[in-house]
């Protein structure tokens, strides 16, 4: 099943008056604006999906630093498994890895800014 706009205005993190008022317009919408709103969709949830990343590693890294946890770097991998499955799953779409992995290719892809572990080379904290 393919991620649809209706799907995406259902979980994006719009107010809901603005929600309920794009439903009422959807059928009057061209295909332009149809595009225009999916683009903003998930642009919003791209930034939802690495703003939680991102405190996510912050707080695993302190863990590590603080000496609560072992540096391991598949901590990281699963961490952000599970939060793409997170939001697959909001979608209603996770029922295949094909589908999880439509949902990380597009989260990435309106990705707005690059973030620290982007860049970020894990090593052992000692």
């Amino acid at each position: 099943m393919a991620v649809t706009l209706k799907t995406l205005l259902k979980v994006a993190p719009f107010p809901q008056e603005q929600r309920e008022k794009l439903f009422e317009l959807y059928d009057q919408m061209s295909e332009d604006q149809k595009m225009r709103l999916s683009v903003a969709a998930w642009t919003a949830l791209s930034e939802m999906y690495f703003a939680k990343l991102k405190y996510e590693t912050d707080k695993l890294l302190m863990e590590i630093q603080d000496g609560k946890r072992k540096y391991n770097i598949n901590d990281f991998k699963e961490l952000e498994a599970r939060l793409i499955h997170e939001f697959a799953e909001k979608l209603e779409s996770a029922e295949s890895e094909a589908e999880i992995g439509e949902v990380r290719k597009q989260l990435e892809q309106y990705k707005t800014k690059p973030f620290t572990q982007d860049n970020a080379v894990f090593s052992p904290q000692k």
